[in-house]
């Protein structure tokens, strides 16, 4: 259940991609009333849900703003759940795909031409 106070929380630049590697996305704490909080201390979590476990390191900037960093290995769909102080934040669960390297993205690719032999 999504708590409305949390509705204006936002999370940034949380996209899928390449396996390995770390990744990162913000997140933004918001009051009821849609102001940015000023102080840190807030109970984040994240949680992935997809083909493997992935621990989530979360930094505190002390500001209302918060870092995720975390490295996915296992390729597929993943359901990232945020929650603020145990509930969860509008839009969440977020899905997010990766893939290998020699795999291109499925969002960002395009066909030239299909030639067969």
């Amino acid at each position: 259940m999504i708590n409305p106070s949390f509705k204006n929380t936002r999370v940034i630049d949380l996209s899928g991609g390449v396996v390995g590697g770390e990744k990162f996305f913000k997140i933004i704490a918001r009051s009821e009333r849609g102001g940015r909080l000023v102080s840190g201390g807030d109970n984040i979590g994240v949680d992935f849900d997809g083909p493997e476990f992935i621990k989530a390191t979360i930094f505190d900037f002390k500001d209302g703003s918060y870092e995720v960093r975390y490295i996915v290995y296992r390729r597929g769909i993943y359901d990232v759940k945020v929650t603020l102080n145990g509930q969860q934040i509008q839009g969440s669960p977020f899905q997010v795909e990766f893939y290998p390297l020699d795999q291109p993205d499925p969002i960002k690719s395009t066909a030239i031409g299909l030639v067969s032999g």
